[in-house]
């Protein structure tokens, strides 16, 4: 009787033991009747943020590369990044307080569109009186210079974004001088557009003429206020520019055309190679050229239809097949060869089936004389500001319905 009541306890406390779990002290995970591993965990100490050194520091911008988030086509050379092209730059974000500099050089004189922490800290007031731009402005003179973008900022982290205002001369970045430390590249936007153009895209006397001479430099031209730029900020899309004043697709006012310095990061610094390697796919590329050919097609209709073609190959060689184009005229008025050849070209490859598109600009130059010297107008009819707001209105409506 002992020895089967004996028995019978042996039993019910192996039977508990089983139920609830029990490893008989052998150290491994207990399994729980749901299947669950129910391991013990220990406390997970995570080495503290080290405090940010706000002492001053320079930045080489090639070394920092993988901190910038970049505008446009660049290169690097002798340790500095370029930025030819209108509205190329870059952006970054610090853990910084005081002052902000930018160690740069210029082949000419250049002005500089800053953004802090988002916003838009430069004015573009010009005066007509003195022929000069006044308020908030960064200017970058020919030569190598230090340029403030920021001042006085509490300790914290901050987004600086810097473009150029302009083609004018060829220009680059030497050093970032900030007191603080260089955090986590800006994020790419959801949509990237490259536009293609020759002095519309460049913004070409958008600002006005001044009162003495009908010489257009710097002080007049804002590519940040075109457009292009206009369009992929109402879009949210980052940009790339690649234009020229005169250019044309098959003969303009240069020497050369599209189709010949497109391969290039940018032709005027290097010919030796075609070394434009793209590092991301745009969502659809705007091409707005044609203005310049106009009165210089005559009877060769056949080689300018060429050298349409020929741009939209390179286009797809460069991005692939599939990459959406969309071609822009109306922009200042001017002629209707040019754009019926490109339509007929269009038409010939597909048209919207092969994502090949046309959009007709809102333009309204009828109260403008050529070469007046007003800020009403740019000279030979070129779009000023608020048409270039109209224009992107038109061309934003466009691609959000192409884009969807």
């Amino acid at each position: 009787m002992k020895r089967n009541t004996f028995g019978a306890l042996l039993c019910l406390i192996l039977s508990l033991c089983i139920l609830t779990g029990c490893n008989a002290g052998n150290g491994e995970a207990a399994t729980t009747a749901a299947g669950i591993t129910d391991t013990p965990t220990e406390a997970v100490t995570q080495p503290p943020t080290p405090p940010t050194d706000y002492s001053e520091k320079t930045f080489s911008p090639a070394k920092v590369l993988e901190n910038l988030k970049i505008y446009g086509r660049s290169a690097v050379v002798n340790g500095s990044i370029t930025c030819d092209w209108p509205a190329s730059g870059f952006e970054f974000t610090a853990d910084c307080k005081g002052d902000i500099y930018l160690d740069m050089t210029s082949t000419k004189d250049t002005y500089l569109t800053v953004y802090l922490d988002g916003v838009r800290i430069d004015d573009v007031n010009y005066n007509y009186d003195t022929n000069k731009r006044e308020g908030n402005t960064y200017y970058l003179a020919s030569g190598s210079h230090r340029v403030q973008i920021a001042a006085g900022l509490e300790a914290g982290l901050h987004t600086v974004k810097v473009l150029k205002q302009n083609m004018n001369g060829n220009t680059s970045v030497d050093a970032i001088v900030l007191s603080g430390e260089l955090r986590e590249t800006p994020a790419d936007g959801e949509l990237f557009i490259e536009f293609i153009g020759d002095s519309i895209t460049c913004g070409y006397a958008n600002l006005g003429i001044n009162k003495t001479d009908d010489v257009v430099g710097a002080e007049t031209t804002e590519a940040t206020a075109t457009y292009a730029y206009l369009t992929a900020q109402a879009l949210g899309a980052d940009h790339s520019m690649v234009s020229v004043s005169g250019i044309g697709i098959y003969k303009g006012f240069t020497d050369f055309n599209m189709p010949e310095i497109y391969p290039y990061i940018c032709y005027r610094r290097d010919q030796s190679v075609k070394d434009f390697q793209p590092t991301r796919k745009p969502n659809v590329v705007v091409i707005n050229l044609g203005t310049n050919d106009e009165g210089r097609i005559g009877s060769n209709t056949a080689e300018f239809k060429a050298h349409v073609e020929t741009l939209i190959g390179l286009v797809r060689e460069t991005y692939g097949e599939d990459t959406p184009i969309v071609f822009c005229y109306n922009s200042m008025k001017r002629g209707k060869i040019a754009p019926n050849l490109i339509q007929e070209v269009i038409n010939a490859k597909g048209g919207a089936e092969a994502k090949l598109y046309s959009v007709v600009m809102t333009t309204d130059i009828s109260s403008i004389t050529p070469n007046t010297h007003t800020h009403n107008g740019a000279p030979g009819n070129h779009p000023n500001a608020e048409q270039h707001q109209k224009q992107a209105d038109t061309l934003t409506a466009f691609l959000k319905e192409i884009l969807k």
